[in-house]
């Protein structure tokens, strides 16, 4: 090559872009951590969290029953319990609470009022507690299939919960009532969480058999058909969560994400806005947005959504990333190298971060550090065809020409499509023989 030290190739700025573009997966493809948000799901996509047993009173209808049952000489525990649940309904959590301990001095292995202190004990964040009055419920009424859910709803949430011993209690309460479609999808729920995805597509399909209507049963089959690479499969079940529940932003979220996956950048920035209109304070879809954004080469509002992301979450390393990117491309190398610095302060084993941090050190002039962070980008995934491809150009120019012609290669071999792996490889080829 002619360039001198000072100089870089325009692909080798170009190709960085796009591999961030690409390539910053780590946020933007995650699926959910199911355990630490399915219930902000279920509460913006509708689906109870616990049922509530006995059917739901006015607290002053329960109060004038609980009255007149205290005039008699009959058992009136159940009173008790109807009219903590009126009382939880009405968000008074210990009240409730007094009125199910009030039913079990009564009758202490009354299952009904074991159940209901249980998840009056689950809404006040004590697990444990809700726990044990679920298993003792259970004792009581072994065939009692809320409370074997609950069991398990209570497990599945638990820090460090056992999802076995989960994943036992949700068969139980199906094989007590095979339509209770609410263990179907908890018990999907911990497939997925487990690794088996297509274990988690079976219960979530059974569970929408039974209730074809529940936003949250397709958003979830969304989330594991992605996850299996079915990206037809995921937007229609995305496009139908939207359909039951437009006002949630997640759906739109992970929408996004897919259709960005398919190549419709327009559809992918439409949906990212749709869930920032819902919810602004989304710091990873502002961080997607700035990559659809980016494939549209629209810089100025890459460096906008990043900017807000980081504004959001300022440790989220690849909105910094997405910075220095847009950076970059604006010319401003001092500042696209601080930013790449501050996401592998941020996270070490950001691989893009390495190898565009390769692209602007290169584009300094500072061959050494490029090839050196093109080497760690490479180390972290073997497979990033970019860093291998930059790795190529740095070697080149500094006259490693083996050394150049098989990264030349290994980015060609991984990307066959990519023109400027082939034109790089191909002229080297002929360069060098």
């Amino acid at each position: 090559m002619s360039e001198d030290d000072n100089q870089v190739p325009s692909a080798l700025v170009a190709v960085g872009t796009k591999a961030l573009a690409v390539r910053s997966e780590t946020l933007i493809k995650r699926g959910l951590a199911l355990a630490n948000s399915l219930s902000q799901l279920e509460s913006g996509l509708g689906t109870d969290k616990l049922p509530q047993r006995p059917p739901k009173v006015s607290d002053e209808e329960a109060r004038k029953i609980l009255e007149r049952m205290k005039k008699t000489n009959r058992p009136y525990e159940m009173a008790h319990v109807n009219h903590g649940v009126a009382l939880e309904n009405k968000g008074d959590l210990d009240g409730a609470i007094a009125e199910f301990r009030a039913a079990l001095r009564m009758n202490p292995s009354l299952a009904e009022a074991h159940y209901n202190l249980g998840v009056a004990l689950s809404k006040k964040g004590d697990r444990d507690g809700a726990i044990g009055e679920f298993r003792t419920a259970i004792r009581s009424q072994p065939d009692h299939a809320t409370a074997h859910y609950a069991l398990g709803f209570a497990l599945h949430e638990r820090t460090g919960g056992d999802l076995k011993e989960a994943i036992a209690a949700y068969r139980t309460a199906i094989h007590l009532q095979p339509d209770y479609w609410k263990a179907y999808l908890r018990l999907g729920v911990a497939f997925y969480q487990e690794g088996d995805v297509d274990g988690a597509i079976a219960e979530y399909l059974i569970a929408i058999r039974f209730d074809p209507d529940d936003a949250l049963a397709h958003f979830l089959l969304g989330l594991a058909l992605y996850g299996k690479g079915n990206l037809d499969g995921a937007i229609e079940e995305f496009n139908t969560a939207i359909r039951l529940k437009p006002d949630q932003a997640d759906p739109h979220h992970r929408l996004g994400v897919a259709l960005a996956d398919k190549g419709d950048a327009d559809g992918a920035v439409a949906e990212y806005r749709e869930a920032l209109r819902l919810n602004p304070n989304l710091a990873e879809t502002h961080y997607n947005l700035s990559v659809a954004l980016g494939n549209k080469c629209d810089w100025e509002g890459v460096i906008a959504e990043c900017h807000e992301a980081m504004r959001l979450n300022p440790n989220l390393a690849e909105a910094h990333c997405g910075l220095g990117a847009g950076l970059a491309q604006k010319g401003d190398w001092d500042g696209a190298v601080a930013e790449y610095r501050e996401a592998l302060r941020l996270n070490p084993n950001l691989a893009v971060a390495h190898s565009n941090l390769g692209v602007a050190l290169a584009r300094k002039g500072d061959w050494d550090g490029a090839m050196a962070e093109c080497r760690e980008a490479v180390r972290l995934n073997p497979n990033n065809d970019g860093a291998h491809y930059f790795l190529g150009l740095a070697l080149e120019l500094k006259g490693r020409l083996r050394e150049a012609l098989q990264e030349y290669r290994t980015a060609h071999e991984l990307n066959p499509q990519n023109p400027d792996y082939r034109t790089a490889y191909e002229r080297f080829m002929k360069k060098t023989h």
